[in-house]
């Protein structure tokens, strides 16, 4: 956490699961105050244990939220919705609209017998439209409607 414009850093704990496999992976803010954390074990994809938390006073706290469904290595806010983010890891990809306290599972059909999931997601700052990247060179585009 810096209060000061990033001169000077205090380190703060977060409720998230740590360890060897286990932790943060991925930031985002939509604004100086509010922000999510995701992360998880990477060696237990399909756990959902301590693996997000948000922030509304510009990460000095963070509150630990249990609802995403799994290891996610990405968290990104969507342009033009202030409240919703995707999430997005090897395991699949769940949604929030209410600033990341509680998620739901995205549906992704696995194809050619790759997983479902992703390692990484972006929407570009105005856009409609994300990218994501994953296992064997897999590449998805996700459209908002």
């Amino acid at each position: 956490h810096s209060a000061d414009d990033g001169r000077t850093w205090k380190v703060v704990a977060t409720p998230m699961a740590t360890g060897n496999a286990t932790g943060i992976f991925s930031i985002a803010f939509r604004d100086p105050q509010h922000g999510v954390v995701v992360g998880g074990d990477y060696q237990k994809e399909s756990a959902a244990v301590d693996n997000a938390a948000v922030t509304s006073d510009g990460g000095a706290t963070w509150t630990l939220v249990k609802s995403l469904s799994g290891f996610r290595s990405v968290v990104a806010w969507v342009p033009g919705d202030r409240r919703s983010l995707i999430a997005v890891g090897p395991a699949g990809a769940d949604w929030s609209a209410d600033d990341g306290r509680t998620w739901t599972p995205i549906d992704i059909p696995a194809t050619d017998g790759q997983p479902s999931g992703f390692d990484t997601f972006s929407f570009p700052p105005a856009g409609h439209t994300g990218w994501a990247a994953g296992q064997g060179g897999r590449i998805a585009k996700l459209t908002r409607h």
